[in-house]
């Protein structure tokens, strides 16, 4: 998304200044360039003339809109995974710099493959963190205490747990033993 910004940036600057050197005036014979004597180069005639009646030819005006992403992204980290016991929990912390709606957001188990969608309305406050349960004891308490299953969810000789954004984007993953890479 970044990327396709800057892109359009560029892309609107090029056109404001290739269409200012369209216009009469701004166009100028290039002057002999500032090196030392024993190198400079000697200005040759131009092998061209100009017409004293210049043309001033209109040309389409296309805007392209400038979105500048002012605000950072959020730092949502996993800061804790007990992969056993009855009550097996991930916990998420939002280091800021705002609240995070967490609508569209998922915690992956890699290893099986199982996802938790938080439910919609789940708002992870600055500096707050939140814990998603799972195993026969799993508590269930929202906001800070949310049920995945009553069924186990991470391995016990390893397992790597990915946090993604509702872009499907990873924002952080944590492992431990044989889920390591």
């Amino acid at each position: 998304m970044r990327i396709a910004r800057h892109i359009i940036l560029f892309v609107t600057v090029s056109v404001a200044l290739f269409g200012l050197l369209a216009l009469p005036g701004f166009a100028r014979r290039a002057e002999t360039p500032l090196l030392p004597a024993r190198h400079a180069i000697q200005p040759r005639e131009p092998s061209f003339t100009f017409s004293a009646q210049m043309t001033f030819t209109p040309v389409t005006t296309i805007y392209l809109p400038i979105v500048i992403d002012s605000k950072p992204l959020n730092t949502l980290e996993i800061t804790d995974l007990i992969p056993s016991g009855s009550d097996e929990y991930v916990e998420i912390t939002n280091n800021g710099p705002a609240s995070q709606l967490m609508n569209g957001w998922q915690i992956v188990s890699v290893v099986g493959t199982q996802t938790y969608n938080f439910p919609d309305g789940i708002t992870l406050g600055v500096g707050q963190s939140l814990r998603v349960h799972s195993g026969s004891g799993a508590v269930d308490n929202p906001p800070t205490d949310l049920r995945w299953t009553t069924g186990f969810i991470w391995n016990n000789t390893g397992d790597k747990a990915e946090l993604k954004d509702n872009l499907g984007v990873v924002r952080d993953s944590f492992c431990y033993d044989a889920g390591c890479p």
